[in-house]
């Protein structure tokens, strides 16, 4: 967890490794939500602990857009873009199957 109530340092490692594969498991699957839901957190720190999620997410290479922490709660929303398509052209080439190359 983040962890004790109250404590303002950084979230985990495996934690962060934890949102970070929603976080891009959101994007393939064409954006969305990634909500953060910290019931050992006070909520005054939720702010902080979101901005640290969000930074890892992003120095990740994953889209994000809004960034909503819940007033007095210690749950948070991260919006997740979806991940950019990528084409791949192959050139036009006549490959023969292994059975006709005997």
């Amino acid at each position: 967890m983040f962890q004790r109530r109250g404590d303002a340092r950084r979230p985990s490692a495996a934690l962060l490794r934890n949102y970070l594969a929603r976080a891009q498991a959101i994007a393939d699957a064409g954006g969305g939500n990634l909500w953060l839901i910290e019931p050992t957190l006070r909520p005054e720190a939720m702010s902080a602990f979101t901005d640290a999620v969000a930074g890892h997410v992003n120095a990740a290479g994953v889209g994000t857009g809004e960034i909503a922490v819940l007033e007095g709660r210690t749950s948070a929303r991260i919006a997740v873009l979806a991940a950019p398509t990528i084409e791949i052209t192959l050139p036009d080439q006549h490959v023969s199957s292994p059975s006709s190359r005997r």
